[in-house]
């Protein structure tokens, strides 16, 4: 079994990829995706990047998820670009079905008094 550790410390010690090779459309590394704001073409703030799902990028806006194809991502800066105008009814379609597929709720004991 791998820990949570050595997981980490293959990365921090064996992470080559560029921003390059991730705008090439290589993302063996997705890690630099992740805990990044989003913009969109005007420079907007979209959300900020949670997951990437299979080719998406999901993205969590205010009170909800969004999927971006990655092909349509690229780095502005520290923050990503979301390139081309976003489909929002589809964006959003995407990002309620990876939280139906990957989202459980924690239930909690009901304290006796």
């Amino acid at each position: 079994m791998i820990s949570i550790l050595n997981v980490c410390a293959y990365l921090f010690l064996f992470h080559k990829s560029s921003k390059k090779e991730i705008q090439q459309h290589t993302y063996d590394d997705v890690s630099d995706m992740l805990a990044r704001f989003v913009i969109n073409s005007k420079g907007k703030k979209i959300g900020e990047s949670i997951a990437v799902h299979d080719d998406l990028l999901i993205v969590k806006e205010k009170e909800c998820f969004l999927g971006i194809p990655l092909k349509h991502v690229s780095f502005e800066g520290k923050k990503l670009l979301a390139k081309g105008l976003i489909d929002t009814k589809m964006a959003k379609k995407l990002g309620d079905s990876w939280k139906k597929s990957t989202y459980k709720e924690i239930e909690y004991p009901v304290e006796e008094e």
